[in-house]
């Protein structure tokens, strides 16, 4: 069960837990996940010289991290309530 005030929050100011997701996701796994997995294919394809897509952008967790990596980056989010 939600805790209530996390559900005032969402239904009252719902980027207040989206930010707050964003914060624990990119403090607790960004740097390990991404890092260790993509860094090495983003080598081999000189990624400096792409565009980077994400597709299912979310918040922009990963898009953040693209666009240390590429010149561009593209976002895309198909679901309003995630977007």
């Amino acid at each position: 069960m939600k805790n209530a005030l996390l559900s005032a929050l969402e239904t009252h100011a719902p980027s207040i837990p989206n930010r707050m997701r964003y914060l624990r996701h990119v403090q607790m796994r960004s740097d390990f996940v991404y890092q260790s997995v993509t860094l090495p294919i983003f080598r081999r394809i000189n990624s400096a010289q792409c565009v980077g897509v994400d597709v299912g952008a979310n918040v922009g967790i990963f898009t953040r991290f693209l666009l240390k990596h590429f010149d561009h980056v593209i976002a895309v989010e198909p679901l309003p309530d995630l977007a």
